[in-house]
């Protein structure tokens, strides 16, 4: 008897620590970021290369890797741990896009183009970067 209680009792207490780990892997949909209006202060014009290095130099600040694969196309590659993720972020003088490319062990379902939680803020942070560093390249 003591024996099936204890049993029933580490069962027990393995769902309840598995559930809430189990409810922060859910996927959630898959947000890219449409076109975005370069955002250069004063409405100053930019040149496709300012852009491309700013979308550059913001991937190297949030730990991404950037690898340009055709004019006006950048991969984006993000490592963390186990899990790899990438976008392209495409992009002209005056405006740029982030979608989705690729992943690893993110739990991406093609079928309802859903993925990790976590994805889409690494995705949204990204972007602030970018636009950040649009802001410290007009300043300097």
């Amino acid at each position: 008897m003591f024996f099936k209680k204890l049993l029933l009792s580490a069962a027990v207490a393995l769902l309840v620590i598995a559930a809430p780990a189990e409810a922060a892997r859910r996927s959630v949909p898959i947000v890219d970021i449409p076109v975005v209006a370069v955002p250069w202060p004063n409405g100053q014009a930019g040149s496709p290369d300012a852009v491309k290095a700013a979308i550059l130099a913001g991937l190297v600040m949030k730990s991404w890797t950037g690898q340009v694969v055709a004019p006006g196309l950048i991969r984006g590659t993000l490592l963390i741990r186990t899990h790899r993720v990438e976008v392209d972020i495409a992009y002209t003088a005056t405006e740029y896009s982030i979608k989705y490319a690729d992943s690893d062990n993110l739990g991406y379902r093609a079928d309802k183009r859903e993925i990790h939680p976590k994805y889409n803020g690494w995705v949204r942070q990204l972007r602030e970067t970018i636009d950040a560093q649009f802001l410290l390249r007009s300043m300097g």
